[in-house]
């Protein structure tokens, strides 16, 4: 299972890779950029030893036990030392020796820094400044003034303590007495020895390197573009796995199978430049190619789910427009003939028909308006297709002078061919202003019933299920419903929706067909663009060749 996680992670991210390889680009070169803006700055550093050493033990109890001295000890933490070199004495008193250089306090504070040296006695010393100079100068005078300091508070205890020695010997004098004379010469001795130890007391600070130079620290273009790049990369694969959270799209056949609830009946590749191009069917321009043979493997399929099951009459619908549903629905007509069926297609999408112009259909056929208006007859607006003849020149047209008899001898009015299936085409003919309501009429139903003794399988190809309810009005004549998907326009609301139509739907759910159909524009969500038009406009337009559904 933990496999299977972190598949679908890189799965995920070689999916998004684009995001993630625009963070590694552009967040390095802003975090350069950013660098390369900043002005100049220079740090630089000097070193104080800490020597730690109480006074001997023969004056310890004459010292003050509140002292800075009596504390002090080799075990002692460098954290005091650290907390009195912070103090803004120290840099009122680095200001003050400065001054003539422009150096404040506030200057100080801002641009001086001390910690430890790790392992060591050492305390170390550092200032900022825009030229190396200053940057030097700061440093030195900040560890100098420390020592000063520290000095200051180191004899002053041992002072402190003459002080209270002196105010002692004082108050014995007043006293008079022998034994306060004798006590007052005591700590005289005291006094004196004292002064000895003042004048020879060394500081237990000691500057010990002075600063020397400076280094750049300020503008380091390959430190934030390292920086840069690693935040990139954690900034693109959060982007990648947020996107990817966020994206309602269905990647996989067994995504759509789950929300459609439907199985997978055949993927279709997207045909070549050319063939979209020209307007031709990989079935009758490119008979051997993969894709033809994806086109076999979907009948070979469509026949094992209809199984047991009525499915004279399939209607082929999708959720949106350009998903290959016309285009699917045509070849798969052209497998199935050339497999030995009797095949009929009926061009029922009659607000973007594309059945003509696949089939090179002469633009004077009748169609399906004039039959179910009377102008003509069914047999006389069905097309027959003469497969090999297509194959060897496609660009040929079929009309009324082109057709074979629809019936043999025989009587019964059956299509039959030697050694083949057949095809016949029922193109749309002039379109309606109202499709909505012209395929609901009895003629249509008339029309799709009279097929039925004649062929062994009749394709409608029907509009997209979501934008307009002819399919639905269809679907009523129709033993078994297949669905086409566009495999990048699979949307999870969409393919719901579709779901929940479907479940209303009579006929038997067979399946869907995945379409890997690219370069067009994507539609938004019920954008269908379908509209009641006049029907000599709508006709223009199916003559000039509209894109198939």
């Amino acid at each position: 299972m933990h496999d299977l996680e972190l598949r679908e992670y890189l799965h995920i991210l070689r999916r998004r890779k684009w995001i993630v390889l625009q963070a590694l680009v552009l967040v390095p070169l802003a975090a350069v950029a950013l660098s390369l803006r900043q002005s100049p700055l220079y740090q630089s550093s000097s070193d104080v030893l800490l020597r730690y050493q109480s006074l001997p033990s023969t004056l310890s109890g004459i010292s003050d036990p509140n002292s800075y001295s009596y504390y002090v000890n080799p075990i002692r933490s460098t954290d005091t030392q650290l907390q009195i070199a912070a103090l803004p004495a120290l840099a009122d008193r680095v200001a003050a020796a400065l001054r003539k250089q422009g150096v404040t306090a506030t200057a100080v504070q801002g641009s001086t820094g001390v910690s430890a040296v790790s392992d060591t006695d050492v305390l170390r010393f550092t200032a900022t400044s825009r030229t190396p100079a200053v940057a030097a100068l700061i440093a030195t005078e900040y560890a100098r003034q420390f020592t000063i300091y520290h000095d200051q508070l180191d004899t002053g205890s041992i002072t402190h303590a003459i002080k209270g020695l002196q105010r002692r010997i004082a108050v014995l004098h007043a006293q008079g007495t022998r034994q306060a004379r004798a006590q007052a010469a005591q700590l005289r001795t005291k006094i004196d020895q004292l002064q000895t130890l003042l004048t020879l007391e060394t500081s237990n600070a000691v500057l010990v390197r002075k600063a020397s130079g400076a280094i750049k620290i300020r503008p380091r273009p390959t430190k934030y573009g390292v920086l840069g790049l690693g935040l990139g990369l954690i900034l693109g694969i959060g982007l990648a796995f947020l996107r990817d959270a966020f994206d309602t799209r269905l990647r996989s056949p067994d995504q759509i199978a789950a929300v459609l609830g439907l199985p997978l009946l055949g993927r279709i590749p997207p045909p070549s430049g050319q063939l979209q191009k020209d307007r031709r069917l990989v079935m009758v321009a490119e008979p051997t190619s993969t894709g033809a043979e994806a086109f076999r493997r979907l009948r070979m399929n469509l026949e094992f789910a209809t199984v047991g099951k009525p499915a004279q009459v399939i209607l082929v619908t999708s959720a949106l427009e350009k998903e290959g549903k016309s285009t699917t629905t045509a070849n798969l007509a052209v497998a199935m003939a050339l497999a030995g069926k009797h095949v009929a297609l009926l061009d029922l999408d009659l607000r973007r028909p594309s059945v003509a112009a696949l089939f090179r259909v002469d633009d004077g056929q009748p169609g399906l308006s004039a039959v179910v208006l009377g102008y003509t007859s069914l047999e006389d607006a069905l097309v027959p297709i003469p497969l090999e003849p297509l194959s060897g020149n496609a660009s040929g047209r079929l009309g009324r002078n082109g057709h074979a008899p629809l019936t043999s001898a025989g009587g019964n009015g059956a299509v039959k061919t030697v050694g083949a299936g057949s095809l016949i085409v029922l193109p749309s003919g002039i379109l309606p202003p109202d499709p909505g309501e012209f395929v609901g009429l009895e003629g249509v139903t008339r029309a799709i019933a009279s097929l039925r003794e004649r062929v062994d399988v009749i394709l409608l190809d029907a509009p997209p299920l979501l934008q307009v309810g002819d399919a639905l009005t269809i679907a009523s004549s129709a033993d078994a419903v297949m669905v086409a998907v566009r495999s990048d326009l699979a949307q999870r609301g969409a393919i719901g929706e579709l779901s929940a139509i479907l479940a209303r739907m009579p006929a038997v759910k067979l399946g869907f067909v995945v379409c890997g159909i690219e370069g067009f524009d994507r539609h938004p969500y019920y954008g269908y663009g379908y509209g009641y038009g006049s029907g000599v406009s709508e006709a223009a337009r199916a003559r000039t060749g509209s894109a198939a559904g």
